[in-house]
Order: C-alpha cells, then structure tokens, then sequence
C-alpha cells in the first residue's frame, strides 16, 4: 500500500508539472480571444451594431456650415446605426444642399431600416426628380399609398408627374382618389381640369376651373383657362370676367408641399440664402432680397446665381447698365448659364445695342433652342434692329414654343404691320385675342386696324 501511495504521489506530481506548463499557453489563447473581441467591438457601437459605412462625397468646395451640419448628422448615425431617422436626416441634409447621390444612398437606408415609413420612401423619389421620373414614379406611388391618410401631397405629385408626362389616364383616378379624401382640394381640382382641357373636353374642364378659380392656390392659373375655355363655348361675357379676374392677381400663391418644408430645415449657407433670395425675387420683393444677395456675393463672390438675382432687380429698376455688370459677372462664374446669357442679351437691348444683343441671344440659343423667352427676346432684338423677317421668324417660334405668351403674338403683329402686311397682323392679333380676351395692347391694336 505504502508503494502505491508513493507511486500515485508520483503520477499526480507529474500531472501537476502538465497543467502547469500548459498554463502560458492557456493564458496566450485566452488573450488573444480577448484581443479579438475587443478589436470586434471597436467596430460596434454600443448597441452592438457593425459601424456604418457612410457616403465620402467630395466637400472641398462645400460651405462651411453644411460640413458642420454633415458632421453633426453623421455622429448620430455613428452612434445609432440601426436608427432610420438619423439616417434619413443625414441623407436630406445632403440632398437638400444639392449634393444628390450621397443624400439618396443614406435615405434608401432609412428606408431599408424602417421598409414602412411612407415618408423615407417619398424623400428617396424627391432625389430622382425632376431629371429621372421614370424611377420616381413607382417610388412616389409607393409612398402615397402609405401616407394617403396623414397628407396628399405624395399623391398630388405622383398625379402632376403623370399629366406632365402626357400619361393623362393614369393621373386621373389620382386627381379622383385625392378628392375622395379631401374633397375641397383646389389643386386636385385644378389637376382634372386640366385634364379635361388637354382632351378637349369644355363642359368638364369647365366644371372643374370653377370649383377652384377662388382659392388662393388656383384662382389665377384657373382663371385664365376660363376665359379661354368660355371663348371656345361663345360665352364672351364669362370670358372677359374670367379673364379680369385672371389680370387682377399678380399669382397664384405657391402650394407647400410639407415633406419639402420639413426638408428646407436641412438647408444651409449658401444654398439657404439662395433659396430665399431667389423666392424674394420671384415675388417682386427686391428690397428684401437685396441684403442676402449682398451678403452671398461678399461671401460667396463666385456664385453665379447671385449675380443673376441683381441682375434682374437691377433690370426692374430700368438700371441697364448696372444689369449688364452683373451679368457679365455672372457668366465668368457659370459660362454655359442660358440664364445669364438670356438676361443680358435683354440688357443689351434695352441699351440699344441690338448687334450685341442679337449675338449674345443666339448664343444662348444655341445652348438650349427651345427657350421660348430667347426666341422672343431675339425677336425683339432683331425688329428694333429693322431686320423684320428674322423677327417674324423668331416670335413665331415663340409661339410655337409658347403659344399661352400673348407678348410674341403682339411682337409678331407688330412687325406684319410695320412690314405693311395688315391681314397677316389682324390674324395674329386675333389668335392672341382667344389667349388673352382682356389685353389692352391687343385690343387696341385691333381697334386700330378695323
């Protein structure tokens, strides 16, 4: 017993020398699985979700503000992955602030995070238009479908596109369904009588129009296709009172789409002033607009746009020269602006120096040939310059580009009369007369010729 005891003393001492030299070994292996967990959660947030890859656009020329607002958009995101809000927010920072591709990859996360929100599905369309409707358009339908009960705006869209895009069938039950819902929606209304209109169907169109000619949203685009559409039904009195009602109204107070207004939040710099200048312009509010466009160029002095927006106020004011200066400043930052080379060949004009018009007018027509207000300001150029025929050609293409612009009719007229082709002018005359039934110039051109 004595020698078993020392024998199994022996083996045990033996078994103890084993664990203890496979020790540095355990010790190396139970590191190296804490190494690699640790490096594993480096790449984790804490709630466990991978880091997330995010767009590296280049922002070497971006403002300053708009970095900062990225940088802040994108910690949430790193901090949250899995949030679909972060993302989303993150995406409309961009894409409101033009930058289109990055802003449309962080909302289709969103979208793919939260594949049942209406609104990450409606933002992921906005960033198609308006230069791909044909991917848009599913999208935007997808998204009305989700979100018809807290808004139409999705909806009304989708139902614009479709008209715009000649698809006039598949917009109506749009127009339709919005009404369904909300059933005083002017712009729905306007929408299916234009519908009407665009078939040739009066009576309809008619009906339409009159539901939504006193809304602010509608009254003067409503109203002008009134006076028409009465014209072609021979009932001149309810034309010439739509046609006042039409002349009254400087224009329609825009519609808000609130999807669009929530995302004007994400707008920063420059892109936030240019889009208030721009909306100031537009509205005739010059003196407002003109502190933002100052401060654009002092601190953006390259922007084109903002030397386009005092341009025009400078043109407003009758200030031709000051107008040209700004415009040529305009195209030494953006040379292939149409914009620019549109309005200063209108400030050229009016300096009467039509040669310099007429050259600057046919470039810009060159670059995009089917702007109707070239056409016509090239028109304008060239009868001021005696050459009648060239003019003739140019308001006439106006008109074909334009045939709603009663000014290329009068432009047209005039150079049949000073041609001394009197028919040719009434017959002109009188085509503008069915467009604008209340014009002064026409009416009195006419009175003159009969």
């Amino acid at each position: 017993m004595r020698k078993k005891t020392n024998s199994t003393a022996k083996n045990s001492d033996k078994s103890n020398q084993g664990k203890r030299s496979s020790l540095p070994y355990i010790a190396f292996l139970t590191l190296l699985f804490v190494a690699l967990i640790s490096l594993k959660t480096l790449t984790k947030d804490k709630t466990g979700n991978q880091s997330p890859t995010l767009p590296a656009p280049d922002l070497s020329e971006v403002d300053s503000m708009l970095i900062k607002a990225i940088k802040v958009a994108e910690q949430r995101v790193k901090g949250t992955p899995s949030n679909a809000r972060f993302w989303g927010e993150l995406g409309i920072t961009y894409w409101a602030n033009e930058l289109d591709e990055p802003g449309r990859k962080c909302i289709q996360k969103a979208q793919e995070i939260d594949p049942e929100n209406g609104k990450w599905i409606y933002y992921r369309a906005l960033t198609f238009l308006p230069q791909n409707t044909e991917a848009a358009i599913p999208l935007v339908e997808k998204a009305a479908d989700i979100l018809d009960e807290q808004s139409y705006a999705p909806r009304l869209r989708l139902a614009n596109i479709l008209s715009e895009e000649s698809l006039l069938d598949r917009a109506k039950p749009h127009y339709e369904k919005i009404l369904h819902s909300y059933p005083d929606n002017p712009m729905a209304k306007l929408g299916l009588g234009r519908l009407a209109m665009a078939k040739g169907n009066t009576e309809e169109a008619i009906k339409h129009f009159e539901e939504c000619k006193d809304h602010e949203n509608t009254k003067k685009t409503a109203n002008s296709a009134l006076a028409t559409l009465y014209l072609r039904a021979d009932k001149a009195v309810l034309a010439d009172t739509a046609q006042q009602a039409a002349e009254a109204i400087e224009g329609d107070v825009q519609w808000q789409d609130p999807y669009l207004r929530e995302a004007s939040r994400f707008k920063f710099g420059l892109t936030a002033w240019l889009d208030s200048a721009g909306k100031l312009v537009r509205r005739g509010q010059y003196t407002s607009a003109l502190p933002i466009i100052d401060k654009i160029i002092t601190n953006y002095p390259d922007e084109g746009k903002a030397y386009i927006y005092l341009a025009k106020i400078k043109l407003a004011a009758h200030q031709y020269k000051e107008a040209e200066q700004a415009l040529v400043s305009a195209l030494s930052y953006e040379p292939d602006s149409v914009e620019a080379r549109v309005q200063l060949g209108v400030a050229l004009m009016w300096q009467k120096r039509f040669k310099e018009s007429i050259s600057t007018l046919n470039k810009a027509i060159e670059q995009s040939p089917n702007l109707p207000e070239a056409h016509y300001n090239l028109g304008l150029s060239l009868a001021s310059n005696n050459n009648l025929q060239k003019a003739a050609d140019a308001f006439s293409t106006a008109i074909k580009l334009k045939p709603a612009l009663p000014d290329s009719y009068i432009g047209l007229a005039t150079v049949f009369l000073r041609a001394g082709q009197q028919r040719e002018a009434k017959a002109t005359l009188e085509k503008a007369l069915n467009i604008a039934p209340r014009h002064p110039r026409i009416i009195s051109m006419l009175k003159q010729l009969q």
